[in-house]
């Protein structure tokens, strides 16, 4: 009861809807101009194709490859991993300097005129964007909307996992540094939220009615004995869990590997076969275990 209390402590003063006043808030003079050169290969390929006007190729890796940086998870789920141990920075400080990127590319757009028309089809969708994403400024969203599906850090963290896959060692300890991120976050969601009722920025009454609901829901899954089972189960038996993180990490390496060597002759109802028969057996006895079964697989085929 103590913590739906706080949680709707921190959600309720942050309700209604846009006043049309303009942001206010410092805007700083210097922003760093983002840079495509580190952009993986593929995305950059995806945010240029088709495109002739050389300014306008430039203008569309940059753009891109600053879009990915300002949402590091959903880059990730994306397939571009330069940010993965990051999430995306929540402050009102850096949301003026997305305000002041979005407003400079802008200009690039409406000061590229390129000959051909396909490409004057595409600066004219960006700059659209563009143009339509800063018009929204004026409700400055992120100091009071929230909502049951979208908009909340319920709804945002409790889905990180299924955005961050975890298949290697590497991928697991970024995911924990996202996690230890998570904190911040919230307060910094709370204290946009307090900046925005202050000003008289608040969300409609529905929207928090939901917002509650679905917190009640997700409290009321388990009785408090079971939170605190949890709890304690991993203060007091860490290894438990690291111990399953390694099988599992273990058991994708080991496929990874077999689909690489088998190619068409890989089966994997044979691999789970394989990884089941005899038993638990120690990670080293695993691998020889499957070593052997591949090497009885090269000369199969398919199925």
């Amino acid at each position: 009861m103590r913590a739906r209390t706080l949680l709707a402590a921190a959600l309720l003063p942050l309700l209604i809807a846009c006043d049309h006043r303009q942001i206010e808030g410092k805007t700083p003079s210097n922003v760093p101009p983002p840079t495509a050169a580190a952009l993986p290969a593929k995305l950059l390929a995806d945010a240029t194709s088709g495109v002739a006007d050389p300014a306008l190729r430039d203008l569309l890796a940059r753009h891109w490859s600053w879009t990915l940086a300002e949402d590091p998870v959903w880059a990730t789920k994306y397939g571009d991993h330069r940010f993965d141990d990051r999430i995306a920075d929540g402050t009102m400080e850096h949301h003026a300097i997305h305000v002041r990127q979005e407003r400079a590319f802008l200009a690039e757009a409406r000061a590229i005129h390129p000959a051909n028309e396909a490409d004057r089809t595409t600066v004219a969708l960006l700059a659209d964007q563009l143009d339509t994403d800063l018009a929204g400024e004026v409700c400055s969203f992120t100091t009071w909307s929230i909502g049951a599906y979208s908009d909340n850090p319920v709804t945002a963290w409790s889905t990180l996992a299924d955005s961050h896959k975890v298949e290697t060692p590497e991928d697991g300890a970024s995911l924990v540094a996202r996690y230890k991120q998570i904190g911040g976050a919230i307060d910094v969601t709370v204290t946009n939220l307090r900046a925005g009722a202050a000003s008289g920025r608040i969300a409609t009454a529905e929207s928090i009615r939901r917002v509650v609901a679905m917190v009640d829901s997700l409290l009321a899954a388990l009785a408090p004995t079971n939170i605190e089972n949890e709890v304690d189960r991993y203060v007091y038996w860490p290894g438990q869990a690291l111990g399953y993180k390694t099988g599992q990490l273990a058991l994708l390496r080991l496929r990874k590997k077999a689909e690489t060597t088998l190619g068409p002759r890989f089966s994997l109802r044979s691999f789970h076969d394989a990884v089941l028969h005899g038993g638990a057996v120690t990670l080293p006895v695993l691998d020889a275990r499957i070593e052997a079964w591949m090497s009885s697989r090269k000369g199969t085929t398919s199925g």
